[in-house]
């Protein structure tokens, strides 16, 4: 019995040690830090030509970047010239194929951010900044190439089998008197037919008389047919009356936006109601609807559908105040005609959310 109460003692103690040495594997946005009010966010793209590990660097104030590549080991440096941090610090990556961790470094005059790579070789990388932040994009893994097309031969187009030959059969002529017979070709009629009246032709002077009489009487005709305002819908291929009265909207006039959703901004409030620090995502309307997953043991993603940010502001890190416990930071973005937010809290902090009104609250749930 003693033994086996010290055999459970001793899976005890060791079972944290396992748990602590387990790497957690890059699912999602996850903030390696946020402190000094500089953001760093590991994420992973898919693309066309391959699975991108995405590093998103956040400062307060715009800055002049700068990026470059040192060796042996090869790393991954840069610069922000305007930005700093109280103390340096390495930050460890989630297990991925690029990033193994993330060390910012403060500078009198800049914030350099170095990116320690997981093998011993640079990978395709590019980056690009924005207003107050930097995204890097590297290379993880390229996509795999497509089979070749195999070509199938030509067909040549069949020929159309031949109809079947017909015979040839001469006409059989009547019996008669011959072609050159006049009597029995041009004056002979064919009986019980009635001879057609013979209409004599009218002389010049005649036809002079009727077109004079004819001009008479167009030129006293109330109006001519172009004058005449005869139905649009009688004249084949026009448009009817109704058809051409109607007004056209006008080309230059902008259509209404599909998605009129919009975040305008975020409260950090202690819910008198839950007794618990709140963030509350204000929108301009009502109806929306909030999809909440959780990424890993310190980060949180909303996904707000048919919705885009009101400014450009809003991409930037929010910070609550020192006494909101178990936040970090909030962050979003838009991706695909929704906009997604990004919450890092403190390990162990579980959230939910719900919809009130024009109002997203994302809180601890009730105890």
């Amino acid at each position: 019995m003693k033994g086996l109460r010290l055999l459970l003692i001793a899976t005890a103690l060791l079972t944290p040690i396992c748990n602590a040495g387990a790497e957690r594997k890059l699912s999602g946005a996850t903030t390696l830090s946020s402190r000094d009010r500089v953001s760093v966010v590991i994420d992973r793209e898919k693309a066309p030509d391959g699975t991108y590990v995405v590093l998103k660097i956040t400062v307060p104030t715009e800055v002049k970047i700068d990026a470059f590549m040192l060796p042996e080991p090869p790393r991954i440096v840069l610069d922000l010239a305007g930005a700093s941090v109280k103390r340096s610090g390495a930050f460890a990556a989630p297990l991925n194929g690029v990033v193994k961790q993330v060390r910012l470094g403060a500078h009198p005059d800049k914030l350099r951010v170095v990116v320690d790579l997981a093998k011993g070789e640079a990978p395709k990388y590019e980056w690009k900044s924005g207003k107050r932040q930097v995204i890097l994009r590297m290379l993880e893994a390229p996509a795999a190439p497509l089979p070749p097309a195999v070509q199938q031969p030509e067909k040549k187009p069949e020929a159309p089998p031949a109809p079947p030959a017909v015979p040839a059969v001469a006409p059989k002529l009547p019996s008669g008197p011959a072609q050159g017979d006049a009597a029995t070709l041009g004056d002979a009629e064919p009986p019980g037919l009635a001879k057609a009246p013979v209409v004599s032709e009218p002389s010049k002077a005649q036809g002079a008389q009727l077109d004079s009489e004819s001009l008479k009487a167009a030129a006293a005709a109330p109006q001519t047919a172009q004058e005449a305002k005869a139905p649009a819908s009688d004249a084949p291929g026009t448009l009817g009356a109704a058809a051409a009265s109607a007004k056209l909207p006008d080309q230059g006039s902008r259509l209404p936006e599909a998605n009129g959703l919009k975040i305008v901004g975020y409260r950090f409030e202690h819910s008198e109601q839950h007794k618990a620090p709140t963030l509350k995502i204000t929108l301009n309307s009502g109806g929306a609807t909030a999809q909440m997953s959780k990424v890993d043991a310190t980060t949180y993603k909303i996904v707000v559908p048919k919705s885009s940010l009101a400014n450009e502001d809003l991409v930037l890190p929010q910070f609550p105040p020192a006494d909101f416990a178990g936040f970090i930071m909030v962050m979003s973005e838009e991706v695909n005609g929704a906009v997604e937010v990004t919450i890092s809290v403190e390990e162990g902090l579980s959230l939910t959310t719900m919809v009130r009104g024009d109002e997203i609250w994302v809180l601890p749930p009730a105890a």
